[in-house]
């Protein structure tokens, strides 16, 4: 993680600038992400920090791009603060 990132800093530090350019984030993931934000309502700064999350659990099991298992994992360490009171729905498919 130190060796990818720009100035050698950890994922809670990586600007959102420079998240896409080290992050190994596929557009699958990235559609998945917005999916996740558009229905917990979200704003893109409250989001971002969903990206780095997932981006540490890739890193955690060895990984080099995220996956949209790494998304998922992270949702709730992120997203936990929103309760909502509709149905859940499978994300995976828009």
């Amino acid at each position: 993680m130190y060796d990818r990132n720009p100035g050698g800093v950890c994922n809670r530090e990586l600007p959102a600038t420079a998240l896409g350019d080290c992050s190994g984030f596929l557009l699958a993931e990235l559609q998945l992400w917005e999916r996740l934000v558009a229905h917990r309502e979200l704003s893109t700064r409250s989001g971002i920090p969903l990206l780095l999350v997932a981006r540490t659990v890739v890193d955690l099991n060895g990984e080099a791009t995220v996956s949209a298992y790494a998304v998922a994992e992270a949702s709730p360490y992120r997203c936990s603060d929103v309760m909502d009171s509709r149905e859940p729905r499978d994300l995976t498919n828009p």
